[in-house]
């Protein structure tokens, strides 16, 4: 049975709301002014919310806002019952995230279509989300078999190559077998790493607790921290003379760990997809948020007037448009380029990142001449 919970101060409005619900067999909670209701929906997290807005101790606006900060009734579906019906009333009250707005006097059926059409809209979301888990199961299980082959195949060989015949090589030839080893065993490492963060950050996806907790995190001296894992990045390549790096001083609203990620992948995929003398170039700068952000995005960066702006720029084989917009699927692109194996999961993790800390991937590209990957996340500065 689905839970609604009536914030109403008129006890004949709500006692009408109440009974016309009780005979449509919902459970029915009620408020007789917004305190009381936000402290109720608190306690019950009942499945929606019917809330007027003029009401005395706390209006139906105050209702909505402190319930929308609480990642725990954040996604509560939130329908305003008002007389006010004005333009601005109803654009305010949509830009706090009420997902309907019903002006008084109403009828039965009206209410109850408003009703049917929010719990139908929760269930369409709640069956993408596990389709999208379902999917997420599929990809994993028809990935791992095919991915991990590879890597596998090679310490295996190596290993048993080592045991019969070591004793007829010297140590410059059993060193550099034991260098194939190891490097198969990072991209082992790596891959089942990215497979298991791929995972885990789907499953924060919806989340509201989860999310919020992560936007609490801050990383301060970031020029530092970015100049460290690219340099690092084009160690591994054998690349340090490609490296360029324009870096500015920021403090940006992500965790060391997750910052660190989206670098490894940025800079992974430019050194991946380019060849070695060609320039692979790391930007980090603060910037005012940039208008071609989409206005909900853009409600994610907490009102500041500045974000942070994370490119890699490399000149290497470039990507198709359908390519770049497979990324979003985690699809695996250019496989055979170069005689190179990627999962196809480093950008997509890298996009997945960004998006659950408030901010946006994106990807401009031209095959054959170069790609820009761009991040922009939430930050603290003048």
């Amino acid at each position: 049975m689905m839970t609604i919970l009536v914030i109403e101060d008129e006890k004949f409005v709500r006692e009408n709301i109440v009974d016309l619900l009780a005979a449509e067999d919902y459970e029915v909670l009620e408020a007789e002014n917004g305190l009381a209701g936000l402290e109720l929906a608190e306690a019950k997290r009942p499945d929606l919310i019917l809330c007027d807005v003029m009401m005395p101790k706390l209006d139906g606006y105050g209702v909505l806002q402190r319930l929308r900060k609480n990642p725990e009734t954040a996604t509560i579906p939130f329908i305003f019952l008002t007389a006010r019906g004005e333009k601005t009333d109803i654009r305010e009250a949509m830009n706090l995230g009420a997902d309907d707005y019903l002006l008084k006097p109403f009828n039965r059926l009206e209410l109850l279509e408003a009703i049917k059409a929010r719990f139908k809209q929760k269930l369409a979301a709640d069956r993408r989300l596990r389709e999208k888990l379902d999917n997420l199961r599929l990809s994993l299980a028809g990935l791992l078999p095919e991915k991990l082959k590879e890597p596998l195949t090679r310490i295996i060989g190596f290993s048993y190559l080592l045991g019969e015949e070591a004793i007829d090589m010297d140590g410059e030839e059993i060193q550099e077998i034991a260098k194939y080893i190891e490097r198969a065993a990072k991209k082992l490492s790596r891959l089942t790493e990215n497979l298991l963060l791929y995972a885990e950050l789907e499953n924060i996806v919806g989340d509201e607790k989860a999310i919020a907790s992560l936007r609490h995190n801050q990383t301060r001296e970031v020029d530092a921290l970015i100049a460290e894992v690219a340099t690092q990045k084009a160690r591994e390549q054998e690349r340090q003379g490609d490296l360029e790096l324009s870096l500015s001083p920021a403090m940006v609203k992500i965790s060391k760990n997750r910052l660190k990620k989206l670098v490894e992948e940025l800079a992974d995929n430019a050194f991946q997809f380019s060849q070695p003398g060609s320039p692979v170039r790391i930007v980090g700068k603060i910037a005012p948020v940039p208008e071609a952000v989409p206005e909900n995005r853009r409600q994610n960066f907490c009102s500041l007037s500045f974000v942070f702006v994370l490119q890699a720029i490399d000149r290497g084989s470039g990507m198709t448009a359908k390519q770049v917009n497979a990324i979003a699927d985690y699809m695996q692109f250019s496989q055979k380029l170069y005689d190179r194996q990627s999962s196809g999961l480093g950008l997509a993790i890298a996009k997945r990142i960004a998006e659950l800390h408030g901010g946006e991937l994106t990807i401009d590209s031209t095959p054959g001449q170069g790609t820009t990957v761009q991040v922009i996340l939430p930050a603290i500065g003048e």
